[in-house]
């Protein structure tokens, strides 16, 4: 899980595939050039040795759930 604090932002990668599913709050993901808000519940797949940004756009902190079992490699 990625806890965000509004205004946050945390860019990484991941060396297989990852999901990114919104649990609580108001976030953003960047990925490949383009920039799309993430809705409760909604998942996100982004390719292996992609680097993605998740962005708390909120007042509030903001939960992701990043499903992937390898590790975040920063960015």
């Amino acid at each position: 899980m990625i806890i965000l604090e509004p205004g946050e932002e945390f860019e990484h990668y991941h060396s297989g595939a990852s999901t990114s599913t919104l649990k609580e709050g108001t976030a953003d993901i960047r990925q490949a050039g383009r920039q799309q808000t993430l809705i409760i519940g909604e998942t996100i797949t982004t390719p292996a040795m992609t680097s993605h940004t998740l962005i708390n756009t909120g007042t509030a902190v903001t939960a992701i759930n990043c499903g992937n079992h390898a590790p975040h490699l920063p960015h």
